[in-house]
């Protein structure tokens, strides 16, 4: 994971998204407390995957292509 992924964004459980015992994550901005990414509403199954799935979207915009 990067330094600024780790910095500004955080993967943190979504009780909206989440039932009983299917835990979902999403991606939250630190500084505005603004759900960045959050799998087409769907929410990750598990941090890691939230973190990695981000930090490749995120690599994907500052290189300007679509993701």
């Amino acid at each position: 994971m990067s330094k600024e992924l780790e910095k500004k964004y955080r993967a943190k459980l979504s009780p909206t998204l989440s039932k009983r015992k299917d835990e979902r994550y999403v991606m939250v901005n630190l500084e505005t407390g603004e759900i960045v990414d959050d799998c087409r509403g769907y929410g990750y199954k598990t941090k890691q995957s939230a973190y990695a799935c981000f930090g490749y979207k995120l690599t994907r915009m500052k290189r300007g292509e679509p993701f």
